[in-house]
């Protein structure tokens, strides 16, 4: 599967990307370790590395203090929060925002969030065919994630995801040989 498309030079290639995506598997691993506070580091990690990946970083707390009393639920949110804190502090002090603007400046760099919806979605309906396509093996164990709740929960995440791509910047699904995407749909 790592040879599938463009996957290893992804994996080895772009240092935040490779690490985000680092991040993601690494919560699955503990997650199923039952390592929730593990987990909840991941997933606090995650969206300072790529803040797109929110969404995909409170599926993995969720996933990761679920079945937990609300106590040890707060306490795996507290950990993940902990984890960015830090980061997010610095980012606040040396540039005047909250939340890194990586993909805002892509976005205006790339002026995709002028076009119609439409061409949008029929761009994002391209890039991803094309990505199945070329990444047959890892497509094939996307679909199969959809007969367990994790799997499901987290397609929900991707899901999300896309959608703002879809709505502000569809080629960012291509950027750089489909390193966003890989970092989606790979773990």
């Amino acid at each position: 599967m790592l040879l599938s498309g463009q996957v290893l030079a992804t994996l080895t290639n772009g240092l935040e990307t490779a690490w985000a995506t680092a991040a993601v598997i690494w919560a699955l691993v503990w997650i199923r370790e039952r390592r929730p506070y593990w987990a909840a580091f991941a997933a606090g990690i995650l969206p300072c590395l790529r803040p797109e990946l929110a969404p995909v970083a409170a599926v993995l707390c969720l996933a990761a203090a679920w079945p937990l009393s609300w106590r040890g639920v707060i306490r795996t949110v507290a950990v993940a929060a902990a984890t960015a804190l830090p980061f997010l502090v610095w980012l606040r002090l040396d540039t005047g925002t909250w939340w890194p603007q990586t993909m805002a400046a892509k976005r205006v760099f790339f002026a995709e969030g002028c076009r119609p919806l439409l061409n949008n979605l029929d761009m994002t309906w391209w890039l991803l065919k094309t990505w199945a396509g070329n990444t047959v093996p890892i497509a094939l164990g996307v679909l199969a994630t959809a007969g367990v709740w994790l799997g499901r929960t987290g397609l929900a995440a991707v899901a999300a995801v896309l959608g703002a791509y879809l709505w502000a910047l569809p080629g960012a699904i291509a950027h750089n040989e489909y390193w966003y995407l890989t970092t989606l749909l790979v773990p």
